[in-house]
């Protein structure tokens, strides 16, 4: 998959806005920034990764399912996250019940 997308950021990166999921760990990230993509989508979130993020100077939305994840994502600055899987945990219902609580989070 790497080499794809560094084939379609060589080819179309001045076209298009190339992203990259799903980032899974630090070595994840740290390709993404050697191909100077646009941005990145993780489901999810490690110690690890939040730094990596933050260093990389790439746009990104990372995974968030439950409070205590919303929180650590918000303790690191962030206001924007994918509510994921969100089937497996209230769907709507809880997308909205985070809307109240975390009013200046985005999902």
């Amino acid at each position: 998959a790497w080499d794809a997308i560094a084939l379609f950021k060589e080819k179309y990166g001045h076209e298009f806005q190339v992203g990259v999921g799903t980032i899974v760990s630090p070595d994840d990230i740290l390709n993404c920034v050697k191909l100077k993509v646009d941005f990145m989508v993780s489901p999810g979130l490690t110690s690890s990764m939040i730094q990596q993020f933050d260093f990389s100077g790439i746009p990104f939305l990372p995974g968030v399912s439950t409070p205590s994840e919303i929180i650590r994502g918000i303790d690191s600055g962030w206001q924007f996250f994918k509510f994921f899987p969100a089937h497996l945990f209230g769907g709507a219902q809880a997308l909205e019940t985070y809307s109240g609580i975390f009013k200046d989070v985005r999902f």
